[in-house]
C-alpha cells in the first residue's frame, strides 16, 4: 500500500542518516560504503534473528535458524 508523505519522509531521513554514517565508517576503514553496509547487515541478522525465526538468504531462499546452525550472512 501507498505510504503516506509524512511515513516517507521520516523513512528518507532515516535513510540518508543511515548512509552518512556508513560513508563516514567506510572511510574510516578504506572499504566502500556497499562493503561497510553489507558488514552492518550481517551483524544485524547474527544478533537480531532468533532461534525458530526465518529469514531470506542471499539466493532468496527462505531459511530458519536453528539452535546448530548460525544464520548464513552474505558473501
Amino acid at each position: 500500500s501507498a505510504l503516506s508523505a509524512e511515513v516517507r519522509g521520516r523513512v528518507d531521513q532515516v535513510n540518508i542518516q543511515r548512509r552518512a554514517l556508513y560513508t563516514r565508517r567506510a572511510a574510516e576503514r578504506n572499504v566502500s560504503v556497499n562493503e561497510m553496509a553489507a558488514a552492518v547487515a550481517c551483524e544485524v541478522f547474527q544478533n537480531r534473528i532468533a532461534v525458530g525465526e526465518r529469514y531470506r538468504d542471499e539466493a532468496g531462499q527462505w531459511r530458519q535458524r536453528t539452535a546448530s546452525e548460525p544464520v548464513r550472512v552474505p558473501s
